[in-house]
């Protein structure tokens, strides 16, 4: 019996073919152990990758989150001081429009 995966390949040899049912079962419990063993170590391979690449994504997570806050610290100035020149506009607007009636 040979299998092969992308990681590693096993390779089984058997004996002659089991002819009796004891010989039958033991070969079955013999097959399904090794297939445990097999699933266990995928399992725990498949599990250190998702715990790496969970990090990883973390990490870009937290880049991005304090690229956000930079961003928009950005626009919050931005838009204030943006704000506190068009009021000072309107004001010179209306003093203008009030000093014009009255002249």
């Amino acid at each position: 019996m040979a299998s092969a995966s992308g990681v590693a390949a096993t390779l089984s040899v058997r004996g002659k073919a089991p002819t009796t049912l004891e010989d039958r079962v033991a070969e079955l419990e013999l097959l399904l152990r090794e297939l445990r063993t097999e699933v266990s170590t995928k399992i725990t391979g498949l599990t250190a990758r998702v715990e790496e690449n969970k990090s990883d994504l973390s990490i870009l997570i937290q880049g991005s989150e304090e690229k956000i806050a930079s961003l928009a610290e950005r626009v919050e100035k931005a838009t204030i001081g943006g704000f506190k020149v068009q009021a000072f506009g309107v004001l010179l607007a209306i003093y203008g429009a009030v000093t014009s009636v009255l002249a």
